[in-house]
């Protein structure tokens, strides 16, 4: 083990972590960065090129689970495609005006208003989709939880 890589390996776990609640940080990647730099570091001596290779795989396909868990929580609540966009650029908004949580407020308002006056719907109906959306993104957010979990855990198995 290699302790001044292993502290920059958990440094990048840390900040990896923060970028699940922030998401302008690309809280997965950070945190397979955090192994690749430790593998790099030690020559791969303690952590295969393969397992740094599936780690990475592993790390980007939270992506599609992030966008697929919104967007399915939103279609599953019938969210039209006027409220989705809406709900990104409230989103974007919301991360501008109101870091690190805005995000989520903003995109759940930009729903409900892309619902209520662009697609013309009751407010009951676009708060409606605002909660699929909701419970989609959280959905995501478990998910990637879980797999930084046996990113880290496969980490410390290889190293310990």
């Amino acid at each position: 083990m290699n302790i001044p890589y292993l502290i920059i390996a958990v440094v990048f776990f840390f900040v990896g972590f923060f970028g699940l609640i922030i998401p302008v940080i690309p809280d997965l990647v950070v945190i397979w960065l955090g192994v690749l730099i430790y593998a790099i570091g030690t020559r791969f001596s303690e952590i295969s090129i393969s397992t740094v290779i599936l780690l990475g795989l592993l790390s980007g396909t939270t992506y599609l689970i992030d966008y697929l868990g919104t967007y399915l929580g939103a279609k599953q609540y019938g969210a039209s495609k006027k409220g989705l966009v809406s709900g990104i650029i409230g989103g974007i908004i919301g991360l501008i005006l109101l870091p690190p949580l805005g995000f989520v407020f903003g995109m759940l308002i930009g729903v409900v208003i892309g619902e209520t006056f662009f697609s013309k719907r009751g407010s009951v109906s676009a708060v409606k989709v605002g909660k699929g959306v909701l419970l989609g993104f959280f959905f995501g957010v478990l998910i990637k939880v879980i797999i930084a979990g046996i990113i880290i855990g496969f980490f410390l198995s290889s190293i310990f």
